[in-house]
């Protein structure tokens, strides 16, 4: 993820200087909405959650664009502080998803995938 993300920041800052550049909260929402679902969306949770990987990516990327954005800010200067929205929004994103899967995952919490999940 970090690779992922250093290279689109690299690619951004070749086209605009870096000093000038600004990204707006969609822009964060954009970069981390793929990337998280598919960092999240694993053969593990999917089968500690019992849910399709459709599902899971769905719901993913429908936490970080609502409930999950809304403590990033409008727009962002300081491009050292995107990684950690990036990370906020995958949390917060796999917190959701587990909260509505709870049962789930309770029920399978001893399960090869779900004990997988917890290291």
């Amino acid at each position: 993820m970090k690779t992922f993300l250093t290279m689109i920041l690299i690619a951004m800052a070749s086209s605009v200087c870096a000093q000038d550049m600004v990204l707006t909260k969609k822009d964060v929402v954009d970069i981390s909405a793929p990337e998280a679902a598919t960092t999240a969306c694993d053969q593990n949770m999917l089968a500690c959650l019992n849910i399709s990987e459709a599902a899971c990516k769905t719901h993913i990327d429908t936490s970080i664009r609502g409930k999950c954005s809304k403590d990033v800010p409008d727009t962002i200067a300081d491009m050292e502080k995107v990684p950690e929205h990036v990370k906020q929004l995958t949390a917060c994103a796999v917190k959701s998803l587990l909260a509505k899967h709870n049962s789930s995952f309770v029920r399978n919490i001893n399960s090869p995938a779900c004990q997988a999940l917890q290291q």
